[in-house]
């Protein structure tokens, strides 16, 4: 038995290695490895720059003696294929029989992978000696990984600025209700992407092939709209008349779209201020599968009820709020559906998806599917929009805004994580008043419409118990 005492003395060794390859490895992480035989060093490695081996395998190319050794590595080995094969696989080629991790990566995609791995291979792993030492020692690259690699986002933000010079022929084909041909093209352009990415990641198995593909969409997405989209070609001209429209309406948008931003990424930003890494990482796949179905449901009220009850204020101004209560009840209903499921199936969801490291993500997901039920109002609130009422618009992501900002650390402060998840749903809810007050005043607010949609709710969580059920049956 190896006591705590002589772990620190090898990790310290493994520290000097380690230091050696400091301000050469970026992008990577300084890493330095010893391998110890009967309480003997036999062999010493450092990871000495991109593309190299790395510390482990460093160490283990010194030596023919690893079967039942002892690896002592300052940061968790790598465990996919990056430039190099991982690391974790040749260690348990070597036979070693116990590895000794100074700090876990801080990845949340990758934190512990390695360490699982090594256990189901029946490796003995120690992990966090001198923890905050090795963490230290690359401390910017730990800020860089964890902090959302802002390298990555400042050249993904290239596809924001080819979005924006799309051709308003899209737009005006959205107008029209041409959803076919703007299906089409959406269709057309995430199969190119797709195929960029898949293609870069043949050549390179990084995150620039997730970046090429977002680039590659928009790009092609740009392309369509001005080749194959019928309408008006756009042109630069000055013409005052539509200036002044712009700023008269605009200036509204022009508000709803940067709190907007902050609302959808607000959460994300609030959280990562108070939770660790792995938390935060744990977190990002319970909002993945939530706003995955949020944004479906989002699309289809901005861009299939927004677009028909523009058409209907203009041709059949008499129809518009017969139109959006059937319409309404079409839209409430599958979002009440999929809330119901989603709060009683979330864990099952995540398990079926995930490993167990993600397992905590199940109860979030579980509580953010409540945040659903407020989805449908939003409806109205396009309905406004389509009538002119571009404040309301503003005036609802005000209220959302600041409830998140205070809701969120509010809750996180008196019940942690909970609390703060609570606070993120209450603040989808925080509008609905605001909504309800100006639909009541444009004679669109029906209780009895917004009642009959209700029952689907359960309709969902009984769906819920369901899919609960048939997957248990499956294990």
């Amino acid at each position: 038995m190896v006591d705590a005492r002589t772990d620190e003395q090898f990790m310290r060794m493994a520290l000097r290695e380690a230091s050696k390859g400091v301000g050469h490895t970026s992008p990577n992480p300084a890493v330095g490895a010893v391998i110890v035989q009967g309480g003997k060093l036999i062999a010493r490695g450092f990871h000495r720059c991109a593309g190299l081996p790395h510390a482990e395998i460093e160490a283990l190319n010194q030596t023919r003696h690893a079967r039942g050794a002892t690896l002592y590595v300052t940061l968790e080995p790598c465990s996919t294929h990056s430039r190099t094969p991982p690391c974790v696989e040749a260690i348990i080629a070597a036979g070693i029989a116990r590895v000794v991790i100074g700090a876990i990566d801080p990845n949340p995609a990758h934190a512990g992978r390695a360490v699982q791995l090594l256990k189901k291979a029946g490796i003995a792993v120690t992990a966090g000696v001198l923890g905050e030492a090795c963490a230290a020692l690359n401390r910017s690259f730990n800020k860089w990984i964890v902090s959302g690699l802002p390298v990555v986002i400042a050249i993904m933000s290239s596809a924001m600025v080819i979005s924006g010079l799309a051709s308003t022929k899209l737009y005006e084909a959205s107008r029209r209700l041409a959803v076919g041909r703007v299906a089409q093209l959406e269709f057309a352009s995430q199969i190119f992407g797709a195929l960029c990415m898949v293609a870069w990641a043949l050549i390179d198995r990084s995150i620039w092939a997730l970046v090429a593909g977002g680039i590659a969409t928009y790009s092609m997405r740009t392309l369509l709209s001005h080749l194959w989209l019928p309408g008006t070609p756009n042109r630069w001209q000055w013409d005052r008349p539509s200036f002044g429209e712009i700023m008269r309406v605009g200036r509204w948008i022009f508000a709803s779209s940067i709190m907007g931003f902050l609302v959808n990424n607000g959460d994300r930003l609030l959280l990562g201020g108070l939770l660790d890494a792995r938390l935060v990482g744990v977190y990002a796949i319970a909002y993945l599968i939530f706003s995955s179905i949020e944004q479906v449901w989002s699309s289809i009220i901005s861009e299939v009820v927004y677009p028909a009850m523009s058409e209907i204020a203009r041709e059949r101004a008499d129809q518009t709020i017969r139109s959006f209560q059937r319409l309404y009840i079409f839209v409430a209903s599958g979002i009440y559906l999929s809330a119901g499921a989603l709060m009683i199936a979330g864990e099952t969801v995540v398990r079926l998806l995930y490993d167990a490291r993600y397992a905590d993500a199940g109860s979030m997901l579980q509580l953010l599917a409540v945040a659903l039920i407020a989805v449908p109002q939003r409806a109205a609130l396009y309905y406004l929009l389509a009538h002119g009422q571009a404040a309301v618009f503003s005036a609802v992501l005000a209220v959302r805004l600041l409830t998140s900002l205070v809701a969120l650390p509010v809750g996180f402060y008196l019940f942690g994580l909970p609390g703060a998840l609570g606070g993120l749903v209450l603040s989808h809810f925080a509008p609905v008043p605001v909504i309800v007050y100006f639909s009541a005043r444009s004679g669109l607010f029906d209780l009895r419409r917004e009642l009959a949609a209700l029952p689907m709710i359960g309709i969902g969580m009984t769906a819920g118990m369901l899919i609960n059920w048939g997957l248990e049956c499956l294990r």
